[in-house]
């Protein structure tokens, strides 16, 4: 078991290492700024060690998929890169690895998809598997604990049940303090959940968590277009229920962002 401090919340994550443990962002760079193994870009010979940060492993390129716990520690690295290595960096939003099982393959057999780009909707939802069995996507689970003040309870339970967590206990511990149990999607925790839980319970609150396997959900991908084309970077699977929200927002970020009119 390994704790970690981020301000004045504690993440508790079980070891070994794996890819629910921690938010994970896609970084890219403008340039190599050290070379290990295998021509990949060395993180660790570019800037100190940091025992909070996961080995990163490259996706393509010149994009490296690094794991961080949570956004200071992510924010910092990124500074860092920018600072001392004068690299242009662009993060994409965490991700979390699901489980895809096709209906052509056996039942057995599941395929990590780690990001939009990598799921076939097509064959997810082709008729004519074995038996007439069909497609299923699995999201990773977590069992999380959160010990916060008691006046604080509503606030809280109020964002596990937007998170779209079921309450496993409810303890009362002392006069003014609570412990709550909730199984949560790690897709909804590697964001901002802490950022969140920590704003509303004033930074009087604990969170642990431990992997608690994998469950059927109904995961859609989310593509954005542009000019009426989709842009794999501004793709992600998300589930059906927040889909429609998620995209709104996204687009309504784009609009300010994005000229309406591109000379070329």
């Amino acid at each position: 078991m390994k704790t970690f401090v981020k301000d004045s919340l504690t993440t508790t994550a079980s070891g070994p290492w794996s890819r629910s443990d921690s938010t994970f962002h896609t970084v890219a760079t403008n340039q190599i700024i050290g070379s290990g193994e295998d021509g990949r870009l060395s993180f660790f010979d570019a800037l100190d060690p940091d025992a909070n940060m996961i080995l990163p492993y490259p996706s393509r390129a010149r994009r490296f998929r690094c794991g961080f716990l949570g956004l200071l520690h992510a924010d910092v690295f990124h500074q860092r890169l920018r600072e001392e290595f004068d690299a242009d960096v662009v993060a994409t939003a965490p991700t979390v690895s699901y489980r895809v099982r096709y209906p052509d393959t056996p039942e057995t057999s599941f395929e990590d998809v780690a990001s939009p780009a990598a799921l076939d909707e097509k064959r997810l939802h082709q008729s004519g598997g074995r038996g007439g069995a069909k497609g299923v996507i699995e999201e990773p689970m977590v069992d999380a604990t959160i010990i916060c003040p008691a006046d604080a309870v509503g606030k809280v339970v109020e964002l596990c049940v937007d998170r779209r967590g079921s309450q496993l206990e409810h303890a009362q511990l002392g006069v003014d303090r609570v412990m709550l149990r909730y199984r949560l999607p790690s897709a909804e925790i590697a964001v901002d959940f802490s950022d969140e839980l920590k704003s509303r319970t004033s930074g009087y609150a604990t969170f642990d968590y431990d992997d608690a396997g994998y469950e059927p959900s109904d995961i859609v991908r989310l593509d954005i277009l542009v000019n009426g084309e989709a842009v794999d970077a501004l793709s992600s699977l998300t589930h059906r229920d927040k889909a429609a929200r998620r995209g709104r927002d996204m687009c309504a970020r784009l609009k300010e962002a994005l000229p309406r009119q591109v000379n070329y």
